[in-house]
């Protein structure tokens, strides 16, 4: 979901936030916990590879497993710190929105995804 995401692939992030919800495969505080922790993943690397982290280092640094430090270094360079920021922005807000009660879960879920492949500052 969250490669489909940062490609703003409309549909493929819609088909599976449904058949993930629909199919009860995940809660959607679990889907939100999965984007979360991916757009914290996206904004240590790039602070690490701002502040010139070794890249030796990096797979410490970020918490993941060694195949998957290119992607994520990939990937950050695809977004500007300020877009990481509003996007971790647009998680807070829908955590508080399925929290609160607020708006239909599923609702919610697909504020958020709209909110995090709307174009703008990359």
């Amino acid at each position: 979901l969250v490669d489909a995401i940062g490609a703003k692939d409309r549909a493929t992030v819609m088909e599976g936030l449904h058949t993930m919800l629909s199919g009860g495969q995940a809660h959607p505080l679990q889907i939100l916990a999965l984007v979360a922790r991916h757009y914290r993943i996206l904004m240590k690397a790039k602070a690490a590879v701002g502040t010139g982290v070794a890249r030796a280092d990096l797979q410490r640094v970020l918490g993941v497993p060694p195949f998957a430090v290119d992607k994520v270094l990939r990937q950050s360079r695809g977004y500007s710190g300020r877009r990481l920021s509003e996007n971790l922005a647009a998680v807070a807000a829908a955590d508080r929105a399925l929290k609160g009660g607020r708006l239909d879960p599923a609702r919610a879920m697909e504020r958020l995804v709209f909110a995090l492949m709307a174009p703008g500052l990359e």
